[in-house]
């Protein structure tokens, strides 16, 4: 009978999950942390796994170290700790990342947080508003930007009541609610007092909706945080949108290509968009709702044009992140500067290559399709539902269309669904009206997903972009032309055959082929071409 123990950190299992800072901070059990101090795992590096205790053996730690850690220091951290050590190895960078999270982004670091911060202001003078500076709020900021980062969110909720505030993560989507996590009202108020002077907002006042920003520094790698305040019955309304300081992030970039085939991208449409990037001139429109990527396909677009031999110059309300080497100019329209006046300032200063954050009014329009005229690349958003839309709107805003005509090259609109959870997906036939909807075939599988741990019991493993293209060709541009010609305007449905004709692939295409490949689920299909929820029960 083999009586050798079982490896606590089963090598196919770690090679699964440890792929990131996140994920290995997820790994970390909080028995293992309150056995390590953070000083002692920040000195050797180490994110302590799980600890058991064993008749036999004695303790045993089960921890990540980096691939650089010695002997002698192994046998240091034996002797210290008086434990047997089972190792995996790790990058050392995103190993401090973790141990980051690990110690300061829990949920259970948050509660503690919490706790003791309102044990403090229970203690203080009752007629005395304590400081925003009290030692405790840096650190609950810290631990609930860090769980939301852990987590991948995107924005941090925190909403008083008349009781206290509840915070919420925004992730994949969807808000999350942790019950345990309320604020009384006290540390609510210094929390916004807190986050206002990091932003450098006024803190006397709380009946404006204000805006602002500030950094949050991790190690080898910093957190952008848009804030915004917003005056509502029981008090001020705290949204933090989180994003990655582009500066902090690695040199070494992966191909353009695989980039976009990452976020969603077909091989086809992956070709299509670089062969825009390639162009010297004209402009693309993005389009979709808030939250849908566009941004993130915005600055992946930049990254791959930045080169010594290229000025780029972004217009933006505001500036999302920081991006090395992009003159990057933030909208005042308080002070007369909007999108058309900086525009014209920024044609002067020689760019190859301009963003303009969004098209809001005719004057934009026009300017931002004059400087594609004009020899300059010019990459813009748009507010409407999908390509075709795109173009109705920015003909209703340009009264010139041959302006449009000879300056628009690409329309790109896209949205972000969430995928199955690998872990617990489950494969199923398609149901009768599902395969009628979908048009699929009568042996086809979809996927679903009941919830598991490495999901947090969400049923979703993140979110994947789907997209739609329409390239403005010489084809397409005359067949539009004439159809504006006919009408003096661009009907929906002539504009649709149209597109129809050129191999145009609208979302329902995409959406279709995430399905088939078990990449989405059939609810979250049906929800994105806007199918009643009935139409994908499994009993249907």
């Amino acid at each position: 009978m083999d009586n050798t123990p079982a490896r606590l950190l089963p090598r196919e299992t770690f090679s699964a999950l440890a792929r990131s800072a996140r994920t290995l901070a997820r790994c970390s059990t909080a028995t293992a942390r309150t056995k390590i101090p953070l000083e002692f795992a920040i000195r050797y590096c180490l994110l302590p796994i799980t600890w058991i205790e064993e008749v036999s053996r004695g303790a045993i730690l089960a921890a990540i170290v980096p691939a650089t850690l010695g002997v002698r220091e192994q046998n240091e951290i034996r002797a210290l700790l008086g434990v047997e050590l089972e190792l995996e190895y790790h990058d050392g960078e995103i190993l401090e990342q973790a141990i980051h999270l690990a110690y300061h982004g829990t949920s259970t670091e948050l509660v503690a947080s919490i706790q003791s911060i309102a044990a403090t202001l229970s203690t203080s003078v009752p007629d005395r508003t304590p400081s925003a500076d009290l030692g405790d709020i840096p650190k609950l900021l810290n631990a609930i930007v860090c769980h939301a980062w852990s987590l991948s969110a995107s924005d941090i909720h925190v909403e008083p009541s008349d009781n206290n505030a509840r915070v919420r993560f925004r992730v994949n989507g969807a808000l999350e609610e942790q019950a345990s996590l309320r604020l009384p009202i006290p540390v609510y108020r210094n929390l916004v007092r807190r986050v206002k002077i990091l932003s450098h907002l006024d803190i006397t006042r709380s009946d404006i909706p204000l805006d602002g920003a500030f950094v949050y520094h991790m190690p080898h790698t910093a957190i952008r945080l848009r804030v915004s305040l917003l005056p509502q019955l029981r008090g001020e309304k705290l949204v933090l949108r989180l994003a990655a300081e582009e500066e902090a992030i690695r040199e070494e970039r992966p191909a353009l290509s695989r980039t976009l085939l990452g976020l969603g991208m077909s091989p086809l449409q992956s070709e299509v968009f670089e062969g825009f990037l390639e162009l010297e001139s004209g402009c693309a429109l993005l389009s979709g709702p808030t939250g849908s990527g566009k941004t993130t396909l915005l600055y992946t677009a930049l990254g791959a044009l930045s080169q010594p031999d290229t000025h780029i110059v972004t217009l933006e309300d505001p500036v999302e992140r920081r991006l090395p080497w992009v003159t990057q100019v933030e909208i005042r329209t308080d002070s007369g500067w909007g999108y058309p006046e900086l525009l014209r300032a920024v044609l002067r200063q020689d760019p190859d290559v301009i963003l303009v954050g969004e098209i809001r009014d005719s004057a934009t329009a026009e300017t931002t399709l004059h400087a594609a005229m004009t020899g300059h690349l010019v990459l813009s958003t748009i507010h409407s539902g999908n390509c075709l839309e795109a173009l109705i709107r920015l003909q209703a805003l340009v009264a010139d269309f041959s302006l449009i005509e000879s300056a628009l090259k690409l329309l790109v609109s896209q949205r972000l669904l969430p995928t199955v959870c690998p872990h617990c997906a489950e494969f199923t036939r398609a149901t009768p009206r599902l395969s009628q909807i979908f048009q699929l075939d009568e042996n086809c599988t979809v996927s679903f997903a009941r919830g598991c741990n490495e999901c947090r019991g969400t049923a979703v493993a993140g979110r994947i972009g789907v997209f739609e293209l329409l390239p403005f060709t010489a084809r397409i541009r005359e067949q539009v032309g004439e159809l504006f010609s006919a009408h003096h305007r661009l009907p929906l449905q002539e504009l649709t055959l149209i597109a129809r004709e050129n191999n145009f692939r609208p979302f329902a295409y995409q959406v279709r082929e995430a399905l088939i490949c078990g990449k989405i689920s059939p609810e979250t299909a049906c929800k994105a071409l806007g199918v009643s929820a009935t139409m994908y029960s499994k009993t249907s």
